[in-house]
């Protein structure tokens, strides 16, 4: 029987711990039953209250088995009125299923099995990576996790984040990211000027996510590819499994920036794993209404775009 429990004694990866939560919303918890723990969080906008995950389920055996589960989570949100609608989840989060009349769509992310060689790792780089990792380095480009760059690391993702129109990193959420000993920050520098970023959560033993990035217009070649291939190397060092890439269009649009997204991620060696992400609504008034005034102020702001599972229906 699926309840809710405010902490959890499995051990969970660092970005749905309690802390981490927290810098969501101090309304948080996981859906447990026997087997399987899902971490969640609330926020509350004026009369709006709707849910998000930022994984997918930890500890299902396979699909059927993850859909009855989230068929009991789901009924569970319902009877209790727990909020209004489930939104879609951050791109961290793959499921293997979907609760019955939940809208979703395909997706997936790119991971890398950290447990082999390092010259497995470098051998499984497409050519084409591997050359530019080689260039970047010969040009002199220099890759560093110092602390005295995390200002910069930070502002050059929130500017970024600013040209795709989506919100950037908060004052108060960055000092957490600055103070939290379970995230690194790197930047890629070229003639001493940063003009590339990322920011990576990680778990000794369990995985690392690519949390961030960011860069500047023209680039060094090759200048993100070294910072992503330093990060790969450094979590292996940590003890740290799997390197995740966190989230990844299923069939992205020919020529579209997804795809070139897509395609940067897949040749650095990791599989594809593929699964769902998805959102419920369980009062159709107040979620539409929602949806309306996020599409008001995007129309007012030039900066709103429909969630990435109404993006990948409309295809």
């Amino acid at each position: 029987m699926v309840k809710i429990v405010g902490t959890t004694s499995v051990r969970v990866p660092v970005i749905v711990d309690k802390n981490f939560l927290n810098e969501y919303s101090k309304e948080n918890g996981y859906f447990v039953d026997a087997s399987h723990v899902l971490p969640f969080y609330i926020k509350s906008r004026f009369f709006f209250h709707y849910m998000r995950f930022v994984v997918g389920v930890l500890g299902s055996r396979d699909a059927a088995d993850e859909k009855k589960f989230l068929n009991e989570v789901a009924l569970y949100v319902k009877h209790n009125k727990l909020v209004d609608f489930i939104m879609a989840p951050h791109t961290s989060a793959v499921f293997k299923s979907f609760p019955d009349d939940a809208q979703f769509a395909s997706f997936g992310s790119y991971v890398i099995d950290l447990t082999v060689s390092e010259e497995k790792l470098f051998k499984e780089l497409h050519s084409k990576h591997r050359n530019v990792i080689r260039k970047a380095i010969k040009d002199g480009v220099v890759i560093s996790n110092d602390p005295k760059y995390k200002d910069e690391c930070i502002l050059c993702v929130n500017e970024t984040l600013k040209r795709q129109h989506v919100i950037g990193i908060s004052p108060s959420h960055a000092i957490w990211l600055k103070a939290n000993c379970s995230i690194d920050m790197y930047v890629a520098m070229y003639n001493g000027v940063v003009e590339g970023a990322g920011i990576f959560a990680w778990s000794d033993g369990l995985s690392s996510f690519y949390l961030y990035g960011g860069s500047k217009n023209g680039v060094h070649i090759g200048s993100l590819n070294l910072l992503q291939w330093t990060s790969i190397l450094n979590m292996k060092k940590k003890g740290v499994k799997y390197y995740d890439f966190v989230g990844a269009r299923i069939n992205p649009r020919e020529g579209s920036k997804q795809e070139g997204i897509q395609r940067f991620k897949s040749r650095f060696g990791g599989t594809l794993q593929e699964g769902y992400i998805w959102k419920m609504s369980f009062n159709n008034f107040k979620t539409s209404i929602f949806y309306f005034l996020l599409w008001l102020r995007g129309v007012i702001s030039g900066g709103y775009s429909k969630d990435i599972i109404d993006q990948e229906n409309e295809k």
